[in-house]
């Protein structure tokens, strides 16, 4: 009984010891949470890597994206610093031995990346595969007794037609080709015919293609008399006649330079640009024709780099 009576005053006075202890505060002097202004590393590395898949078709080699992330590092990836790489990517032509050079990677990845766009990526093996038949052609025109001038003439010009499309690579290079005449060689050519065949879907396709919409029905209508039967036809306010000439009002129209516009937005940001973004960008672009200003304002912006 006595036993039991002790263990009992034990706990009582234990339970007086705890419930007399309070919890104490400890402040600790100059210990506040730090303040990260900077932009992560991972971030850092993310941008770059797309900056070179979306304009040179390869990711950054690990010397290529060190460089790349010191850079951006050292100024906190100010808006200067990512322009000065996007213009490296795009016209840079000092020797690189992954690229030859990145201006050279660039016109070749936007040069395939415009024949995804228009001819399914057709490659130079599956042009020449319509070359070789062509000139077959014309020997034979040409080894007739009573040679077919006219028809001559009409094969040859699908044959520069093949040939322009084939090397317009080499136009982007020098500069030389405008975004119409660069259109109009995706548009006209025995390749682009060959997917889209019969008047019908050239028409709807050329709009579809170069304008990023489908005709109008009364569009339709000019532009399918156009290309079918040769007949003059009106379009877009423009008036012309044949197939040539329904090429050359699509690709010479405002509407063909803001296809431009769409389709490099949805290249970069995979969505279309907004009424004040087509409003700022789209007359500076049918005045200069220069699609890298375009690229730049884009890849240069925070909602491309994840910023």
């Amino acid at each position: 009984m006595r036993q039991c009576i002790s263990f009992l005053l034990l706990g009582l006075c234990l339970l007086a010891v705890l419930s007399g202890c309070k919890k104490e505060t400890v402040v600790v002097e100059d210990n506040n949470s730090p303040y990260y202004d900077q932009i992560p590393d991972l971030l850092l590395e993310n941008y770059v890597n797309r900056l070179y898949i979306d304009l040179i078709g390869r990711e950054p080699l690990d010397t290529e994206m060190a460089s790349e992330t010191a850079l951006l590092r050292t100024t906190n990836a100010a808006e200067e610093t990512r322009l000065s790489i996007i213009r490296k990517l795009q016209t840079d032509t000092s020797f690189v031995a992954e690229d030859s050079s990145y201006r050279r990677a660039y016109i070749h990845w936007f040069y395939e990346s415009v024949k995804g766009r228009f001819v399914e990526g057709a490659s130079g093996a599956e042009i020449d595969e319509f070359i070789g038949p062509i000139q077959q052609t014309l020997t034979v025109i040409l080894a007739a007794d009573s040679v077919d001038w006219t028809q001559y003439y009409a094969t040859l010009a699908s044959l520069n037609r093949l040939i322009l499309l084939k090397e317009a690579e080499y136009g982007l290079m020098e500069d030389t080709l405008s975004l119409p005449a660069l259109t109009s060689i995706m548009l006209d050519n025995q390749v682009y015919d060959e997917i889209n065949m019969g008047s019908f879907n050239f028409v709807r396709a050329s709009f579809d293609n170069s304008l990023h919409r489908f005709p109008t029905e009364s569009e339709f209508l000019e532009g399918f008399g156009m290309v079918e039967d040769g007949e003059f036809g009106t379009l877009l306010g423009q008036t012309s006649y044949g197939k040539q000439g329904f090429v050359e009002i699509l690709t010479n129209s405002i509407e063909c330079y803001q296809g431009w516009l769409i389709w490099t937005y949805r290249r970069m940001l995979q969505r279309d640009p907004s009424t004040e973004e087509t409003s700022l960008l789209l007359q500076g672009l049918y005045q200069n024709g220069d699609i890298t200003e375009i690229e730049r304002h884009i890849m240069g912006g925070d909602e491309y780099a994840g910023f």
